[in-house]
């Protein structure tokens, strides 16, 4: 029996080269959070705090700050670019962590059935009908000693449960083919069969469910931080440059300090949206082979 050649990955591949604009989206997204994570090494973050007085809200390109300053005198720049290193950090410690668990999870619940999937289905329905987003600002404002690490930890806290029941539906039907029957029958280790045959193929479904968990990581983040509820004061991000539109002067009178992390947001949530689109189709090209 001759394999079909034409992987996931090639299906990728191809799919990047019919369509340029996917290319690009795909090459603008990396080029991106590569220019912030090594461009912030660059960056003194004692010099970054500074306040400046006699530089406050200066417009971009003025004494050599590109996109000016704050009302604090600090670089918007230099700000903007630690922010969206800091906000992707997050966003992919909160998916990175959140796939690991609901991955897991789905696979034994949608691979053992029975008891093992009661449990973990009833446990995801009870956290799907709490107000995650309360609850989120709840924890946030309670929790004693915030840092960074306990704000992702709050977010996977609710974000793991989208993982599971996507693993599960497609684990319950890639548990009934051939492979996974005849692995069972000639008495391969479970633990075996999970995370060498069926895992694996199922790369491409978590890839695509990867891919929105980051859009969706980076948007709550956003969203907690801008309502001033996210990651604390002293750590850029890119919902701390754009908490600055909610005064209404300093929206129409110094845009500078806000419409930059718009704009990279916004280049960013449709970057990874073309992605997605990519590998859905790759997915499906794929599934049709």
């Amino acid at each position: 029996m001759i394999k079909n050649k034409r992987t996931f990955f090639y299906n990728f591949k191809e799919e990047l080269k019919s369509h340029p604009l996917s290319m690009f989206a795909v090459i603008l997204l990396i080029s991106i959070i590569a220019f912030a994570f090594i461009y912030s090494l660059t960056v003194d973050m004692d010099a970054l705090y500074k306040i400046n007085p006699r530089g406050r809200n200066m417009p971009p390109m003025t004494d050599g700050y590109l996109l000016g300053t704050d009302k604090g005198g600090k670089d918007i720049f230099k700000l903007l670019v630690v922010g969206v290193r800091n906000s992707i950090m997050i966003a992919l410690s909160v998916t990175t962590l959140s796939s690991l668990i609901g991955i897991n999870l789905g696979v034994m619940a949608g691979y053992f059935g029975g008891k093992v999937d009661n449990i973990t289905m009833r446990a995801v329905d009870f956290i799907s009908l709490l107000p995650s987003f309360i609850f989120q600002i709840i924890l946030i404002i309670t929790i004693k000693n915030y840092t960074p690490a306990k704000f992702v930890l709050i977010l996977v806290l609710f974000n793991w449960i989208g993982y599971v029941r996507m693993i599960r539906a497609s684990t319950l039907g890639e548990g009934q083919k051939e492979y996974i029957m005849a692995s069972k029958v000639l008495g391969t280790p479970n633990y075996k069969i999970i995370y060498k045959q069926l895992i694996p193929n199922l790369v491409p479904l978590i890839s695509l469910r990867i891919i929105l968990g980051l859009a969706s990581s980076l948007t709550i983040e956003t969203g907690l931080t801008y309502l001033g509820f996210g990651l604390p004061a002293n750590t850029p991000s890119i919902g701390q440059l754009i908490s600055s539109s909610r005064e209404i002067s300093t929206m129409q009178n110094y845009p500078w300090l806000w419409m930059p992390a718009v704009f990279v947001l916004l280049v960013m949530m449709l970057c990874i949206n073309a992605t997605g689109q990519t590998v859905n189709r790759a997915l499906m090209a794929k599934q049709k082979a």
